[in-house]
């Protein structure tokens, strides 16, 4: 075979070629394959495989992830509050097709944390993520879900413009919002007057940390105990009893103020009661939500101690969403839901309601019908949940709940 041959042969195949591709592309349906056909970047695919499970109606399916076998803390009830706002939603037939939830267990390991939610930014069927459940989950997880374009939202954290930037793609559901924390404690303050407080908080990395960073912001500096801010102290993970004690005791000895802010989970609130119950005088307790309401009902609280929960969960709260969440989280699990269920349960619910809003389980336009979301079915003591541009709750409220006798 000559040159001319080869060179004829060539270009008759490339005509044959063009001619084919473009009879491809007039065909009907020839954008969804040729988007298919480009989804190798999860974020697209995700969004592709949203589109077909939303003209089949396939199961929408949300990864939950979370500490949930981890002791430090009751959160296992913010899986159950997940769990039963599932079953309710699919009582109700809310988008008329199945919420299937995925559920992973961390076990408190950051690691395994990250390798779950990467393990669902590569499943492009999951429309969802709900984890993040506390500062070492987010910093981990929240990276993966920007680059994978993966709606993730935290069920107990807030993003900090300041600290971590805006983050458009994403919302971000919280009630522990230090701004509603700090302002509910002081409010309490002013209206008992009090003036001086002492902090007692976990190191960098847990929650409480910048929620005493916050607290103290917010209040001036005076070590004269003429107000505000008079000292602060940060304890070890484990909690050492013997640190508490010392420094409840130095305190006492050098320093004057009426309010201590205690930033810590039960067994150091007990550790703390202890520390106090025999001073002449013991300053007013306000506790964090690493407490609950519950476990404080439980606990033998002495009864010269004035203890108050600053929560964003009331379990006296009369509304109607409130008095049904929990009538079934009763039924469910034979015991009155905490504010980790509450932050659950509102979580999953305000996603679903996102997703009916938009017609749709593509995460970004589900994360749009977020930003434009007025949810008033909440039953959080916040009024309403709703967000700004970045994620950011922007009705977020807590209040102040005084120890059960």
């Amino acid at each position: 075979m000559n040159v001319k041959n080869i060179t004829i042969l060539l270009l008759t195949s490339t005509i044959v070629f063009l001619l084919a591709g473009i009879a491809h592309l007039l065909r009907p349906g020839w954008m969804r394959d040729l988007s298919e056909l480009g989804g190798v970047a999860t974020g697209h695919a995700r969004a592709v495989a949203a589109e077909k499970a939303d003209r089949t109606g396939r199961p929408i399916e949300i990864g939950v992830i979370g500490p949930w076998s981890y002791a430090g803390i009751p959160v296992t009830n913010m899986l159950r509050g997940v769990e039963l706002a599932g079953r309710l939603i699919n009582e109700r037939g809310d988008l008329g097709r199945p919420v299937l939830l995925h559920i992973r267990d961390h076990g408190g390991s950051v690691a395994t944390a990250k390798q779950q939610m990467q393990a669902f930014c590569e499943n492009p069927d999951i429309s969802a993520v709900i984890g993040g459940i506390d500062l070492g989950d987010f910093l981990a997880q929240r990276p993966l879900a920007e680059f994978n374009e993966m709606l993730f939202v935290s069920p107990s954290l807030t993003p900090d413009r300041d600290r971590l930037g805006a983050m458009p793609r994403f919302c971000f559901l919280t009630h522990t919002d230090s701004g509603a924390a700090v302002e509910a404690a002081r409010g309490f303050m002013d209206g008992e007057g009090l003036k001086s407080v002492a902090i007692l908080g976990p190191p960098e990395l847990y929650y409480g940390y910048y929620l005493c960073n916050a607290f103290d912001r917010a209040m001036p500096r005076d070590r004269f105990g003429k107000g505000g801010v008079i000292d602060r102290a940060i304890y070890g993970i484990p909690v050492d009893p013997a640190f508490i004690r010392r420094t409840v005791l130095f305190w006492s000895d050098v320093i004057t103020y009426d309010t201590l802010l205690l930033s810590g989970d039960a067994k150091t609130a007990g550790i703390l009661f202890d520390a106090i119950k025999d001073m002449k005088t013991p300053p007013v307790i306000l506790l964090t939500e690493e407490t609950t309401y519950n476990q404080l009902e439980k606990m033998n609280i002495p009864t010269n101690l004035s203890v108050h929960l600053i929560s964003s969960y009331d379990p006296r709260d009369t509304k109607p969403a409130n008095l049904e969440f929990i009538k079934r989280y009763t039924e469910a699990y034979g015991e009155a839901p905490d504010w980790f269920a509450a932050q659950g349960f509102d979580a999953l619910n305000v996603i679903v309601s996102a997703m009916r809003s938009a017609g749709s389980t593509v995460p970004e336009r589900v994360a749009e019908a977020m930003r434009a979301l007025d949810y008033t079915h909440n039953v959080s003591v916040s009024p309403r949940i709703a967000f700004d541009a970045s994620g950011r709750i922007i009705h977020g409220k807590m209040v102040l709940l005084e120890a059960p006798e």
